[in-house]
């Protein structure tokens, strides 16, 4: 195929055919008569002018195939074969008007060695409905389009653009839609799945160390409580050390009775073995001492006629011990005592305890007749 042959081929189109009442709009008339311009310029040698005027003309009528057709071959001619091929691929696409285009497509392909069967098949399905057409419509041999028809063209802008896609390319938009719906699905369960996971293995590891941090508190509130038993023990030993010099101290300010009262108040259970070596080195000194000081004090007290006094005196020897060298003399004078605030009863058993315990006192004689006055 010659190009520059083909280009010579284009003819203008006769302007005056549309009449201010055929109906062509503005634009229509506006892009004929750049077109035309395009013509002059191309007959004259100016392809650059020409194909800036071509280049309005598409943009004013974007259907005006004859104009791409023209455009695209110009562009082949200057061997801007990929602007050539754009242009005629969208004329073979919109199905209209594109046996011409078909061929140049075809002729372009060719000449770069790139066999394009899609534009060869675009081709011969086009040729075939045009074929159809002119079964139905006779048109002029050797004639591709008349100016007629091509002005007619022009005007079916709206219709151009509506034009419905190929049935494969619906198709396979409809197949690329299902794809990217099964692809966001699947993405949103594997989302979710991880983020399950994610979820189920945060709470075991919260979980966990929740149960870890448990641990190491009671263990740490165990070791505190040893710590503090610890503490404690030793607190109470220093304590108890403190009461037991104490104690000693009041034995040597003669302060018998109140250092036998501390000493009785103590736990020797709670001893250890240092202190209750301590403790039994004072032990009984201190409560010998004081025991001495209550049976005075108790028989002072009876003399004074102080009974009820003289009765707790001797009551509270008794409690810190019985063993003691003088305990028939404060029987006896607890039991005159006894007599005395009038509680016979308690008078008589201690009278039978001193019979009974110390047979061998002095005190023996007076306690019987006493006892027998009583009872």
């Amino acid at each position: 195929m010659d190009l520059k042959q083909e280009i010579k081929s284009f003819g203008p189109i006769d302007i005056e055919k549309f009449a201010p009442n055929s109906g062509k709009t503005d634009k229509v008339i506006n892009s004929v008569e750049l077109y035309n311009k395009a013509i002059e310029y191309l007959k004259s040698g100016n392809e650059d002018i020409a194909m800036i005027e071509l280049k309005k003309v598409v943009s004013i009528n974007p259907v005006f195939y004859e104009a791409i057709n023209l455009l695209g071959l110009c562009y082949a001619c200057t061997n801007q074969l990929d602007k050539a091929e754009e242009l005629f691929r969208s004329i073979v696409e919109k199905e209209n008007n594109a046996i011409k285009a078909a061929d140049y497509l075809n002729f372009i392909s060719i000449s770069e060695n790139a066999s394009n069967k899609k534009i060869v098949k675009s081709k011969n399905k086009l040729a075939n409905n045009t074929l159809k057409k002119q079964v139905k419509e006779p048109v002029q041999k050797n004639s591709y389009i008349s100016n007629d028809v091509l002005a007619e063209n022009i005007v079916l802008e709206k219709i151009g653009s509506q034009l419905k896609k190929p049935f494969t390319a619906v198709i396979f938009s409809v197949f690329s839609l299902i794809c990217l719906i099964a692809a966001i699905i699947l993405f949103i369960g594997t989302a979710k799945e991880t983020r399950d996971v994610d979820a189920a293995e945060q709470n075991a590891a919260g979980q966990q160390q929740q149960v870890m941090a448990e641990n190491n508190s009671v263990a740490e509130l165990d070791r505190l409580k040893e710590q503090l038993e610890a503490a404690n023990t030793k607190l109470r030993r220093y304590e108890i050390s403190t009461q037991i010099s104490q104690i000693s101290a009041l034995y040597n300010q003669k302060k018998y009775i109140e250092a036998a009262d501390n000493l009785m108040s103590l736990n020797v259970d709670e001893f250890s073995e240092d202190l209750k070596e301590k403790y039994s080195s004072i032990k009984d000194k201190v409560l010998l001492g004081a025991a001495n000081q209550l049976v005075t004090d108790g028989n002072t007290l009876y003399k004074n006629k102080k009974y009820a006094e003289a009765v707790k005196k001797l009551e509270k020897l008794f409690v810190l011990g019985d063993n003691w060298d003088f305990a028939d003399k404060a029987l006896y004078i607890l039991g005159k005592s006894y007599v005395e605030v009038n509680d016979l009863q308690k008078a008589a058993v201690t009278y039978e305890k001193l019979i009974k315990e110390y047979p061998n006192s002095s005190y023996i004689k007076y306690a019987k007749e006493r006892l027998k006055a009583i009872q």
